[in-house]
């Protein structure tokens, strides 16, 4: 039997300060497809530079721009990763387990998040768990404008490994962010 194969799919807007390190984090991965979503910064053309495939499509609905993306995904299995989280090899590891078993459609992630660079244990941060890594064929969709949910087909699995989180870096992101979703 044949190893399953994964896409992993990053969307991003103007992220050329994260992108390459995001990139990194899913070298295992059969293929990389980074969504671009309307930058005007560098942050393509930095993802091409490392063989992620580039598809350009602008929307404000996270739901419709992963809607998008899986319609470019022609492997097996599918990680959707935003520009500022990170896959640790331990991570990879546990979803290339739970991917050799395939007794789940999808698996639920806990994510850690990281604010000003600390681990934040409490205040509804933690525990964070978010479903992101999908067997193609079960997922359907997703739904919902900021924070979007997947429609899919069949049993959930969760990894104990955490997502890494690198939100609100900095004061200035965190006004920013603060900001731009209001």
């Amino acid at each position: 039997m044949s190893k399953p194969t994964i896409s992993a799919v990053i969307i991003a807007k103007n992220e050329a300060k994260m992108i390459l390190r995001c990139i990194a984090t899913l070298r295992w991965c059969d293929e990389v497809i980074l969504l671009n979503d309307g930058s005007s910064d560098n942050t393509a053309e930095l993802a091409e530079q490392f063989g992620v495939r580039v598809i350009h499509f602008k929307h404000k609905s996270f739901a419709r721009l992963r809607n998008e993306a899986l319609k470019h995904c022609k492997t097996e299995w599918l990680i959707y990763v935003d520009a500022d989280e990170r896959v640790s090899p331990k991570l990879a590891r546990e979803i290339a387990v739970h991917l050799e078993t395939a007794s789940f459609s999808a698996l639920t992630l806990k994510r850690e998040n990281i604010f000003f660079g600390q681990s934040f244990k409490h205040g509804g941060w933690s525990p964070d768990l978010v479903t992101r890594v999908f067997k193609r064929s079960s997922l359907k969709e997703w739904t919902g404008d900021v924070h979007e949910s997947p429609v899919y087909d069949g049993e959930t699995g969760q990894l104990q490994v955490p997502l890494i989180h690198l939100t609100h870096r900095s004061v200035r992101d965190g006004l920013l962010k603060s900001v731009d979703w209001t």
